[in-house]
């Protein structure tokens, strides 16, 4: 179950992206080349922080939830805000409200304020007593607007903190070590999808490139923070590009200095009328044998400029590799268009003959086939004739009705 915090967060992204519609087209003014950078920069100084103000015991909940007013020039510097601390029957508005004065100082502090609040975030996301404030969902829903109010008012500020977190995963990524995968979620997912309305294409530029730097490190190296966002990531590298010609699409997939996942996101936005005649078998291969989940449905797509024999080959080295798994063994299988048990079998057999981590895969993958009324008798080949882990035999059985 996702983090009640990351849905109100996630909801309010969401909300804002309506909200910004026409800003997010890439006609937009904030798309702009010639628009002047901004303090969202990362070497740009940091806004002041708003002022704080108490939260009194009985308010609306849109109003507890509502950000301080920002500072005006010469203010006073306000008292550092501590982490947000749960007491007993703190309501969610009260709790909305702490941790929004949080967020707007550690905000405005520049990198180091921006990696404590996304510190603070996995810890409250993780937070039992954070989901117990925030269990009731029509006390969660009137703190949505506040939140996409907050936002809107500081997105500056929001885009400055993504940008340490995505250098942040660049060039450090073990500091994400021991970290929970839902606030990188929050960012690659739903703050990434506005990220064109608000920022210059300089500012995009750099995003691109600590995306496609994230992508292109050994996915083994990295803390399952990032593993598990690493497709999100290689997608905010399409929202974030613009158009390729097609001679120049034709150009980087041809040149070998060009990473196989910037070339999997392209050819996730290219025509395939434009890339006739080019042999596309190469680059969909590279991408499945590293588990590149896009390049699987890529198959299907440009279908007619691949040797499915040479991407079989591919997959199955994935699969014994442990790079591709069992619920992934169905999309191959129909992006290759076996469809029907006379089709699959050969490749299933395959499958299972090759040993170690491939033969489990294709064993489990069996129960995204019965739709194809594959026999019970070579359900049970398998089952008696494979050394499987006992989860794996045990749920292929139950499936099956083997027992």
């Amino acid at each position: 179950m996702k983090s009640p915090l990351l849905i109100l967060v996630w909801a309010a992204t969401v909300a804002v992206a309506f909200l910004l519609g026409g800003q997010l087209k890439p006609e937009s003014k904030a798309r702009d080349a010639t628009r002047p950078a901004h303090d969202g920069r990362a070497d740009a100084p940091a806004p002041e922080a708003p002022s704080p103000r108490g939260a009194p015991e009985t308010r609306a909940p849109e109003e507890a939830a509502s950000p301080a007013p920002v500072a005006t020039a010469g203010a006073a510097a306000p008292e550092p805000v501590q982490p947000v601390v749960i007491e007993a029957g703190m309501s969610p508005a009260d709790l909305s409200s702490l941790f929004m004065r949080y967020a707007a100082q550690k905000l405005a502090e520049g990198p180091e304020g921006h990696k404590e609040l996304f510190r603070e975030l996995d810890r409250l996301m993780q937070d039992k007593e954070v989901r117990q404030v925030f269990r009731d969902e029509q006390q969660l829903m009137p703190l949505a607007y506040p939140w996409v109010k907050f936002l809107v008012d500081r997105d500056r500020q929001v885009v400055a903190m993504m940008e340490t977190i995505y250098r942040t995963a660049a060039e450090d990524p073990q500091w994400f070590e021991g970290l929970d995968d839902d606030p990188m979620e929050m960012f690659a997912e739903g703050l990434a999808l506005l990220l064109p309305g608000v920022a210059d294409e300089e500012q995009l530029a750099r995003f691109r490139a600590y995306a496609e730097k994230i992508v292109a490190l050994p996915k083994e190296s990295l803390p399952g923070a990032l593993q598990k966002n690493l497709s999100d990531i290689q997608r905010d590298i399409e929202w974030w590009s613009p158009p390729v010609k097609p001679e120049d699409l034709v150009k980087a997939l041809e040149d070998p200095g060009v990473p196989v996942a910037k070339k999997i996101g392209l050819l996730r936005r290219a025509d395939p009328a434009a890339l006739r005649g080019v042999d596309l078998t190469p680059i969909l291969a590279a991408g499945i044998r590293d588990g590149n989940s896009q390049a699987l449905y890529l198959v299907q797509r440009f279908r007619d400029s691949v040797s499915v024999a040479t991407l079989d080959t591919a997959f199955l080295d994935a699969a014994a590799s442990g790079s591709q798994q069992w619920h992934q063994i169905s999309a191959y299988a129909s992006a290759t268009q076996r469809n029907t048990w006379e089709t699959l079998r050969p490749f299933l057999d395959t499958g299972l003959g090759r040993g170690g981590k491939a033969t489990e895969a294709f064993a489990g993958s069996l129960v995204f086939f019965r739709h194809l009324q594959i026999p019970k008798e070579y359900v049970a080949t398998v089952v008696s004739t494979y050394a499987l882990p006992e989860q794996v035999r045990t749920q292929i059985k139950r499936q099956f009705s083997l027992e």
